[in-house]
């Protein structure tokens, strides 16, 4: 097997390289241009990051989230084997390009990317025909996986492609420390297509600084309460046509909200009411219910400025 330290660091017509020192000059350079990760944010398809936070992440409007936690480093220490595990498996050689290497499109240049390995025909003329993405996933993911990688990683991996200018790609992750897979995937020009239209459009969003529509994700939501902390006081604006509706949805899914609540707080005092000084309930084909006392801890709640969204009526 040829390991990615014996081959020489192969070119990629489609695009320039830039190597930086350090990780916090790597993730600086990040932000001029859309990465893999981003791709599947502008789709919509992130199952961690709202469109508008990508946008005020580039702008420099907000911080990055701080993603320092156990699972990301073991996900970083975890490449090397998982990659050198592919390679054994597949009989294909990788090159590492480096922890803090950018690439960048020399046919669209602010599509960028950092390949976890770039596959290889030939260890010894070394000659770039795929990207390898590597991935770690907690047990409870396993059935994303199953069948086919999820939709955010399938969306990564064909940016890394273009960027790449190659026509296949490869993604090995092994979930819960112990279950490998890969996959093979090849260039879906749909999918291209849409994503060269998608990225471009949120490139020309930034360059206008025209903000995308928010979402109802909890990212979203998050974003918003960074962006505007705090009110100016005595300042009132004319809300947009479009208001009128969003108010409608909003006290639609208000009334919903207090029927369900209502509810389930029926059903749940039904079967306090029926289990009394009881621990446990049993149904009929083994459905139980607990109503247990338990101690609960005290805490103190710090000192906060928090903005809350009210509704009120004009009198006339």
């Amino acid at each position: 097997m040829t390991t990615t330290t014996e081959v020489l660091a192969p070119e990629i017509a489609t695009a320039t390289r830039e190597d930086h020192a350090t990780k916090q000059a790597w993730l600086q350079a990040r932000t001029f241009g859309l990465g893999g990760s981003d791709a599947p944010v502008i789709l919509g398809k992130s199952p961690y990051k709202a469109p508008l936070a990508l946008y005020a992440e580039k702008l420099g409007l907000t911080e990055p989230p701080d993603v320092r936690n156990d699972a990301a480093d073991w996900g970083v220490m975890l490449e090397t084997p998982v990659a050198e595990h592919y390679a054994t498996q597949s009989g294909r050689p990788l090159y590492y390009p480096g922890p803090f290497t950018i690439y960048r499109s020399t046919r669209t240049p602010y599509l960028a990317a950092s390949f976890d390995r770039l596959i290889l025909d030939d260890p010894l003329v070394p000659h770039v025909v795929g990207v390898l993405q590597v991935k770690t996933a907690g047990a409870w993911h396993e059935d994303e996986w199953l069948e086919e990688p999820p939709l955010h990683v399938l969306i990564q991996v064909h940016h890394e492609m273009i960027v790449a200018g190659v026509q296949e790609a490869a993604i090995a992750v092994l979930i819960g420390g112990q279950k490998y897979l890969s996959f093979e995937v090849g260039l879906n020009e749909d999918l291209v297509e849409l994503l060269l239209q998608e990225e471009a459009r949120f490139w020309q969003r930034l360059v206008n600084r025209d903000p995308p529509e928010p979402d109802g994700t909890k990212s979203c939501r998050e974003i918003l309460t960074k962006l505007y902390p705090k009110h100016v006081e005595g300042k009132t604006i004319a809300l947009p046509a479009d208001a009128i509706e969003w108010d409608r949805q909003l006290q639609e899914a208000n009334a919903n909200l207090e029927k369900w609540k209502a509810q389930k707080e029926l059903a749940e005092n039904k079967f306090k009411a029926a289990l009394g000084y009881a621990e446990k309930g049993v149904l009929a084909g083994g459905v139980a219910y607990t109503w247990k006392a338990s101690p609960r801890k005290g805490y103190v709640v710090q000192d906060a400025i928090v903005r809350i969204l009210r509704r009120s009526v004009a009198k006339h």
